[in-house]
């Protein structure tokens, strides 16, 4: 089970663009990443790349400091289970409830009885305030909700490894700071690699996080600051702590 993702020099080619370009970090059990820059940079094949979804076209990615590339399916797919992923638009499954969503990653694993699968999904959905929604469907849902029930389905399984893309995008204030209270919490009860893509660049500022900015495919030197978040995304942007 992974606690630890590298990538070394790692390229990616979209549709013959080079869209990542010899990107190369690691993280370690109980770090944190937190990934910036404008749309399209790239961020999210990082976050793909480093839970096997995609290959990268040279470089290589190291889960415990095996090459994926080294991986059969069926190892990588076993390994995968103690990564949860929180995609950027939510991806849960329209004609599964909000309960049966949840439970998937618990599903695909042996260990976890009936039972065992309720209590876990009852005590989760109480700590992200998801009340009386067990029962709905996706498209019932608001954003906020949405988004509250992926990162359910992402923390449900007590993962080793959790990858976060924007998981704040497009949610109030209110919701979000619960949402960042309670990965704070898990994080701090049992720490996981935590690599998070996100314009707020100020959460996770008490586990010390090493924060990148991706232009053009590269990581850059510079931080992003409120007054360059504000100029690229607008002043409504909010941060959260």
């Amino acid at each position: 089970m992974p606690v630890e993702i590298e990538l070394k020099k790692v390229c990616f080619m979209s549709d013959k663009f080079p869209l990542l370009r010899e990107i190369s970090f690691i993280v370690r059990k109980g770090e944190v990443l937190v990934i910036s820059g404008r749309s399209g940079h790239g961020k999210s094949t990082i976050l793909e790349l480093c839970a096997g979804l995609k290959n990268p076209t040279s470089g290589n990615v190291l889960w415990d400091g095996h090459d994926l590339a080294e991986f059969s399916r069926k190892q990588l797919l076993k390994e995968r289970q103690s990564i949860g992923y929180m995609f950027q638009v939510h991806a849960l499954i329209s004609n599964y409830s909000v309960f049966e969503n949840i439970a998937l990653p618990l599903r695909a694993r042996s260990e976890f009885s009936e039972k065992q699968i309720n209590r876990r999904i009852r005590n989760m959905m109480d700590e992200l305030n998801l009340f009386n929604i067990d029962s709905l469907f996706p498209e019932a849902l608001s954003i906020g909700q949405l988004k509250t029930v992926a990162l359910a389905r992402a923390l449900i399984g007590d993962p080793d490894v959790l990858l976060l893309d924007e998981p704040l995008s497009g949610v109030d204030p209110s919701t979000a700071q619960g949402m960042m209270n309670v990965l704070y919490e898990k994080n701090r009860s049992r720490p996981m690699c935590v690599i998070m893509v996100s314009h707020n660049t100020n959460v996770w500022d008490g586990f010390s996080p090493v924060k990148r900015v991706l232009e053009s495919g590269r990581f850059t030197d510079q931080t992003l600051d409120m007054p360059v978040i504000k100029r690229q995304y607008g002043e409504n942007i909010e941060v959260f702590r």
